[in-house]
């Protein structure tokens, strides 16, 4: 399948030749040269990873990555920075401001493929780490046994051997290991939906509120344990 890629850069030879290694390499890229036109990209399309110059005509690459952070209907892919290495404190910053990865101009091919392909690996769909039965962190209770399938930005998914009512304030009934680690208050919690599965309920959890610190400490909590459990299974 096909993976889209958005291109954000203003030097238009980087722009080209690293257009021309993802293409090469099978990726469907699509290329702006600004600020302003990587946010309505961003906002109209579903891109599965984006690259993205530092210094960019009429906005920045790190006020771009602060506003990313609170489009609410789809999710932020991963973002690798493009920068030279003069610019060590814009780095620090970006990264900070909720980028992935960086990679020095003009990107090395094999170099930039492997960064792509390592941020790829560690988002699935909506930013997901899928627990493996074992997982600690998949543990909970609602006085009774729960089980925590996923954690994505968007919120949880847990199995639940009981209907759980929609729309419900849930804070005073879970107590999960995966949120304890993540420290995220659980009055933000509220169930969106719960649905009849083969063996129980599937209950969908959201988040309420959450700040852009909030969805950068989710993010660096999922890729850190997609690791772990790779290393483990």
């Amino acid at each position: 399948m096909k993976r889209n890629v958005l291109l954000v850069e203003g030097d238009p030879r980087v722009l080209k030749l690293t257009q021309f290694m993802l293409e090469q390499a099978g990726f469907v890229v699509k290329c702006v040269s600004d600020g302003y036109a990587a946010m309505d990209a961003l906002r109209t399309f579903d891109f599965d990873l984006a690259l993205l110059d530092i210094h960019l005509p009429r906005m920045s690459g790190i006020r771009l990555l602060r506003e990313v952070q609170i489009i609410k209907d789809r999710a932020t892919p991963p973002i690798l920075l493009l920068a030279n290495e003069s610019e060590q404190a814009e780095i620090k910053r970006a990264m900070q401001a909720g980028a992935w990865d960086f990679i020095m101009k003009p990107p090395q091919r094999d170099l930039l493929l492997r960064r792509v392909e390592a941020l790829l690996g560690t988002r699935p769909q909506f930013e997901e780490l899928v627990f493996p039965d074992s997982a600690p962190q998949s543990g909970g209770e609602l006085r009774m046994p729960l089980k925590v399938k996923s954690v994505s930005v968007k919120g949880l998914v847990i199995h639940s051997p009981i209907p759980l009512e929609e729309s419900s304030d849930a804070h005073f009934i879970f107590d999960l290991v995966a949120l304890r680690d993540l420290n995220i208050d659980p009055s933000k919690l509220r169930i969106c939906d719960c649905s009849e599965v083969d063996d129980g309920w599937e209950v969908y959890v959201t988040f309420l509120d959450l700040d852009a610190k909030d969805y950068q400490l989710i993010r660096e909590w999922i890729v850190t344990h997609s690791y772990q459990f790779r290393r483990t299974s």
